[in-house]
């Protein structure tokens, strides 16, 4: 992990066998990344809700397009 914080970027669902719950390519999903700009670590969450729960202690950043 590059930094002390975490950043949280909406995007879109590209490869669905990624996700253990059932979407399509295309439907929202919420990244967990180290770096806006150049990230180094990703992590793809399709509820912003599940995101947080399972990082409870995490300092975030939500990052808007």
């Amino acid at each position: 992990m590059k930094s002390d914080r975490m950043y949280i970027v909406k995007g879109r669902v590209t490869d669905p066998e990624a996700h253990k719950e059932p979407c399509r390519v295309g439907d929202i999903e919420w990244r967990l990344i180290d770096d806006p700009d150049k990230p180094s670590y990703s992590y793809d969450y399709l509820t912003l809700e599940d995101l947080i729960y399972d990082n409870p202690n995490l300092p975030m950043v939500y990052v808007d397009d």
